[in-house]
């Protein structure tokens, strides 16, 4: 008998054996199943947070991106708005007599602007030549700040931008508001001026300060008129983001090119500009870095949840599973008893025992991984706004793997003691009982 044991398919014995005490092994095959499904579906919802939350960050990046983009153009055309906030003047020139006169008296070569230009310079753009200076209109006996400009000298390095001061064509003429309102000026209107006929092009909205009272000309007619030739006595200028309130980056720089000038900064707009744009920055970063720490929440709370219900689901499991096996070879006491007496060896009834435990795992490791798996994306699914994510990305080949050996192995190790129990059992005394 022990050799024709011995030659017996165990695994199908031990199949043979599960269809005929299937209540049994119906109920341990659901006790592993429940605890492979439980925890499958928790990694599961776990790595589809994962995926979603990478998912909808990278949207919350690129949306934070072009907000940010949309913000600096924004405030970059406000801003802008408030004009050149960096003069560039002749180094002679006193700043207590610029600050008194509202023009420099020393002059510089026009070609500065140019060298400027064509040079690598990046922390000031939008560079606007200039002379000016307190005349006496005498056509309308007032006095006036003089204007001459030409067009902003393009950056080599930059790309084209909108002037913030349109170039003034030839024969035109723009406007400070009290002198166009006082003088009833509009534009389209013929004006003399020093002798040569202007057409008012532009009439310049009220600013409340000095260029309420400015007449902007070309620079070639200001210079004839002044007498300076070729000369200008400012270059106004457009601070760059690298060097926001940071005037000595700006006189570094500018003080390679041009050693013979000085730069004057207007502190309250380059602080206004800095300001703005680091704030529409800022808030923006802010809502993406609380969008992240608000998801990073959530996984740590997966995380923690799977961390201590993992290991008591798998505990119950074992226990559960354990109990039944102890109940089933309890039922079969008087057959293992049997197959002892006729010279069935003590080890092939554990084999026996193991295999049918393991098959038992086996089962209810697939049954479980699958409904856990599957159940979990359903779930996911038909939550309402949950990040749509694809079963494919949420597969893990390595939680499979693990589960298809893992409950096997737990499941066998349950059975384990009442298994042994079973087998060291004497025969003859199961047998004198019964």
């Amino acid at each position: 008998m022990g050799a024709g044991m011995k030659a017996m398919n165990l695994p199908l014995l031990a199949f043979r054996e599960m269809l005929h005490r299937r209540i049994n092994f119906l109920l341990a095959l659901l006790v592993i199943a429940v605890a492979v499904a439980g925890l499958v579906g928790a990694l599961a919802m776990l790595r589809m947070h994962g995926i979603a939350t990478e998912a909808i960050l990278e949207k919350k990046r690129v949306e934070v991106a072009e907000a940010v983009a949309k913000l600096e153009d924004d405030y970059r055309k406000i801003t802008k708005g408030l004009g050149f906030n960096v003069l560039i003047l002749p180094k002679g020139q006193s700043l207590g007599d610029f600050y008194a006169e509202d023009y420099a008296a020393a002059d510089m070569p026009e070609e500065y602007a140019d060298i400027l230009g064509r040079s690598k310079i990046v922390t000031v753009s939008h560079l606007l030549p200039t002379i000016q200076c307190k005349f006496k209109w005498p056509e309308r006996e007032r006095t006036v700040l003089l204007v001459g400009a030409r067009g902003e000298v393009p950056m080599s390095n930059l790309e084209r931008e909108q002037p913030i001061m349109p170039p003034i064509p030839p024969g035109r003429m723009f406007m400070g508001y009290e002198l166009h309102a006082s003088l009833k000026i509009k534009p389209g209107d013929k004006v003399v001026f020093a002798g040569r006929e202007y057409i008012v092009d532009r009439c310049m909205k009220e600013q409340g300060n000095k260029d309420d009272i400015t007449v902007w000309i070309p620079l070639r007619d200001a210079q004839e008129i002044l007498g300076k030739p070729g000369r200008i006595n400012s270059i106004l200028a457009l601070e760059c983001r690298c060097a926001w309130a940071d005037v000595a980056k700006v006189r570094e720089e500018i003080g390679k090119l041009l050693p013979d000038t000085q730069v004057v900064e207007k502190a309250t707009e380059a602080l206004t500009r800095a300001e703005a744009r680091s704030r529409a920055a800022k808030e923006a970063k802010d809502a993406l870095a609380r969008e992240e720490r608000g998801r990073e929440r959530i996984r740590r709370e997966y995380e923690s949840f799977v961390a201590w219900a993992g290991p008591l689901v798998a505990a119950v499991a074992a226990v559960l599973v354990g109990c039944l096996a102890l109940m089933n070879v309890r039922s079969r006491r008087s057959e293992i008893a049997i197959l002892r007496a006729v010279g069935v060896r003590s080890g092939q009834v554990l084999a026996l025992l193991m295999i049918r435990a393991a098959l038992t795992g086996l089962l209810g490791a697939v049954l479980g991984f699958a409904a856990g798996f599957f159940g979990a994306g359903a779930i996911w699914q038909a939550r309402s706004g949950a990040e749509p994510v694809s079963l494919e990305a949420a597969f893990r080949p390595e939680v499979l793997a693990a589960t298809l050996i893992l409950a096997p192995v737990v499941t066998c190790l349950a059975s384990w003691i009442p298994a042994v129990l079973a087998v060291k059992t004497d025969p003859a005394a199961i047998l004198a009982e019964e």
